[in-house]
């Protein structure tokens, strides 16, 4: 019913030395290491901390349909799993959500109304002078109407958009505090397309506890702090900047959900009255992260995962026990209810 399980750590660049360590009271990687996910998995999900010191890509994750077309392909046409220019490394549909440990959590989630993200645009095309001035009609003309804020996104992240974003660039670095966020890309990704694209994005700060979730065909990026991401498992990802990796503007354009909306923030469920319910619809069934600070009785339809941040916790399920403490993670290999006891913070991914 319960089977320990270890986490297996991902040192990518953006990650944050020390950061996952903190979070679990446990070392995981090497002093010094960029910390940047720590995984655990089951046949159907995947469970990360992650940790970013720098922001993660901008990017996509294609439906049902597109996925399994864009993998068939890619296979017919021989293209190595490994290759950089491969999109598609699987068949499936991905849905995430990030619940936030750190205080605070900055990403880049969906769309801006076209004109909030007209009047950013506007100011700096202004400080940038005449030569962007001149360049800038066919991008506001797309920033006239909530349904276009995505096609002026992938006109700026195009060849076609290069000669103003290489005008507008120039005056982020003498407009700092003006563009905060933006010059703190262009630090990190200097010439990057994506750090004038970003303007068109919904600028997201979540505190402790809060989540938000990125359903197929959103554009987001995390860009600090630490949290508990839950998806899918999959690792099909469509960049659109912010990144060396590849972007693959053709694809990432079948995929996005062009029009603005407000960033999706996950409202949770009550479960008794010591756990929260986060859920968001996914294809081919819901992703649900549970937080549980007191006994509590938890529903299972299949495999889930159970992972301590604070406290500890005992499982209880058809005769079977496990003791979790900070750090510890489990599998659980039910279905029905698991009860469980004990005070802290208990995340179970279901």
């Amino acid at each position: 019913m319960f089977s320990r399980i270890e986490g297996s750590l991902r040192a990518y660049q953006w990650g944050k030395p020390g950061g996952i360590a903190e979070m679990l009271g446990r070392e995981v990687g090497e002093p010094g290491t960029p910390e940047a996910e720590y995984w655990f998995t089951t046949d159907a999900l995947l469970l990360k901390v992650l940790a970013a010191a720098e922001t993660l890509s901008l990017q996509v994750h294609p439906g049902p349909e597109l996925a399994a077309e864009g993998f068939a392909r890619e296979e017919a046409a021989g293209v190595p799993h490994d290759a950089p220019h491969r999109s598609y490394k699987d068949a499936a549909a991905k849905t995430e959500l990030i619940l936030a440990l750190s205080d605070r959590f900055e990403a880049l989630s969906g769309f801006r109304v076209a004109e909030a993200a007209a009047r950013d645009i506007a100011r700096l095309v202004d400080a940038a002078g005449p030569v962007a001035g001149d360049l800038a009609p066919p991008l506001m003309t797309l920033l006239a109407e909530d349904a276009t804020v995505g096609e002026a996104f992938l006109l700026v992240i195009s060849d076609e958009g290069r000669p103003l974003v290489e005008a507008l660039l120039p005056a982020l670095d003498s407009h700092a505090a003006e563009f905060p966020v933006q010059a703190r890309l262009a630090g990190l990704y200097p010439g990057d397309a994506g750090v004038v694209a970003s303007l068109l994005l919904n600028h997201v700060v979540l505190r402790r506890g809060e989540v938000l979730a990125a359903r197929t065909g959103d554009i987001h990026a995390y860009l600090s702090g630490t949290g508990i991401e839950l998806m899918v498992r999959s690792d099909n990802v469509l960049r659109g900047g912010l990144t060396p990796k590849h972007v693959d503007l053709p694809e990432l354009r079948k995929a996005l959900n062009v029009p603005a909306g407000e960033p999706n923030i996950v409202a949770p469920t009550a479960l008794g009255d010591a756990a929260l319910e986060f859920a968001v619809p996914a294809v081919p069934a819901d992703i649900r992260l549970v937080v549980v600070r007191g006994d509590a009785q938890i529903p299972l339809a299949r495999d889930a995962i159970a992972l301590c941040i604070r406290g500890a916790f005992t499982l209880q399920a058809d005769g079977d026990e496990m003791r979790l403490e900070r750090g510890d993670a489990a599998r659980i290999a039910a279905a029905g209810c698991v009860a469980v006891a004990g005070e802290g913070e208990l995340y179970v991914a279901r």
